[in-house]
């Protein structure tokens, strides 16, 4: 059981419980929020600034959690809950399974709107054909040229071994990992109607984009991505420092957004665990990236990992292209979840200098949040690290989508389930010792 030992100084149990509760309707009314203005955004106040008001929206949700959620110790048992919030969190997963094949069939592949499928389907079908599977896609007429990690094309094969829908397997990828939530969420402690509450969030995620984004879960499998995040997300709630170095391999290995984050969680970790713990941590993803990426592939043939950036690149002047005198931008920025709009305003050249020094602002914001990382963990030493490196793992993910040159939409699904983490968090009860 996990007690913290800075229980004794906190407040008496009902200023406690009255604050975690303000608190958690406050969370959760700024996470509507951002889901509204992610959804309506534009409709409500233009591509021009729907932008910067999900920005503000999300710095919100961020300085909010920071302040409040680690002043709740947690107390971790033995699964002691009652298994009926694990059954019910179960069917709730299971549910959109319908809704999800009417999905299927009102985007057929292979997508006209998107080839992401497509090259994932095309870079396994390679795998299993004993050739690299970093090699230009030829059946599109720009031959594109695939840059997805390993964990992000492999769980293809599992529709295409089954003769189905390849977008099964990333919905099955999803499930196995949210039961891995639901089997270790069961150690805290929580009362009532809570546990109901927890167990239903991979799920309510889920049918968020079913009920208002169904293109996405249409043309793209990210929920497979939501799903290695949500390992990282349940390991730092429940503390468990194995699962973490799983979910840290998982997330890298699917897409190197994480990259930003792991600098501050490896110095964090360090400071709050010692060197020894936080290398078993980290020994994980290391071995798993050796083994499942640079043997197989990179070392075979190093200059494909340089095309592939190459090639993001030249995507992503796409989005420096006006689509009409209304709209100066890509047709990304018509959707008003990144600063795509005021990039294209401040820099007008040519599209591939633009990409790059947006690329610029991206890592220095990226530098900035892991420097004030480092400050205010310095600052809030009786703060758990994990509670700590959700926070700034939700803000990293958030804020590398909202200044990078180029982001779909879809990207969001994985923002969404890191929000679902904090929330989660508000909900936990806190330790009465």
């Amino acid at each position: 059981m996990f007690v913290s030992k800075f229980s004794s100084k906190s407040p008496s149990t009902s200023q406690r419980d009255l604050a975690k509760y303000n608190g958690l309707w406050a969370i959760s009314e700024c996470i509507v929020i951002f889901a509204m203005l992610f959804l309506c955004g534009v409709e409500l106040f233009g591509v021009f600034l729907a932008p910067v008001f999900l920005l503000i929206a999300g710095l919100f949700i961020g300085v909010m959690a920071w302040r409040m959620i680690p002043f709740y110790p947690l107390t971790i048992q033995p699964a002691s809950r009652s298994r009926w919030p694990f059954l019910f969190g179960i069917l709730a997963l299971l549910s959109p399974v319908e809704e999800l094949r009417k999905i299927w069939h009102s985007f057929p592949l292979p997508t006209p709107n998107s080839d992401v499928i497509q090259q994932l389907s095309y870079q396994f079908e390679r795998f299993s054909q004993h050739l690299t599977p970093y090699h230009p896609f030829p059946d599109l007429a720009w031959h594109p040229f695939p840059v997805y990690m390993p964990l992000h094309w492999l769980p293809m094969g599992i529709g295409q071994s089954l003769h189905m829908d390849v977008r099964w397997g990333a919905y099955l990828i999803f499930v196995i990992c949210a039961l891995v939530y639901l089997y270790q969420t069961r150690k805290i402690s929580i009362t009532g109607i809570q546990p109901y509450l927890m167990t239903c969030m991979p799920a309510g995620v889920l049918w968020f984009h079913i009920l208002f984004l169904k293109e996405d879960l249409g043309v793209s499998p990210e929920m497979l991505i939501g799903g290695y995040y949500l390992i990282i997300v349940t390991a730092l709630l429940v503390r468990n420092h194995f699962l973490l170095g799983v979910g840290i391999a998982l997330a890298l290995l699917s897409r190197f957004t994480l990259i930003f984050w792991i600098p501050l969680a490896g110095i964090l970790l360090w400071q709050a665990l010692g060197f020894r713990q936080t290398m078993r941590i980290f020994s994980i993803p290391l071995t798993a990236i050796i083994c499942i990426y640079i043997l197989p592939f990179l070392w075979e043939d190093p200059s494909f990992f340089l095309q592939g950036i190459e090639y993001h690149n030249q995507c992503a002047v796409n989005d420096f292209m006006d689509i009409s005198e209304r709209i100066p931008a890509g047709w990304n920025a018509t959707y008003g979840m990144s600063g795509l709009i005021y990039f294209n305003a401040v820099f007008p050249e040519d599209g591939p200098q633009a990409v790059q020094k947006t690329r610029i602002i991206q890592g220095g914001v990226m530098l900035l949040l892991m420097l004030i990382g480092l400050i205010g963990f310095r600052s809030k030493l009786r703060v758990p690290v994990e509670d700590y490196l959700l926070v700034f793992l939700t803000m990293f993910i958030f804020l590398f989508f909202w200044f990078s040159p180029m982001t779909f939409r879809y990207y969001y699904f994985t923002v969404f389930i890191l929000l679902g983490g904090l929330w989660v968090r508000a909900l936990t009860k806190p330790n009465n010792r």
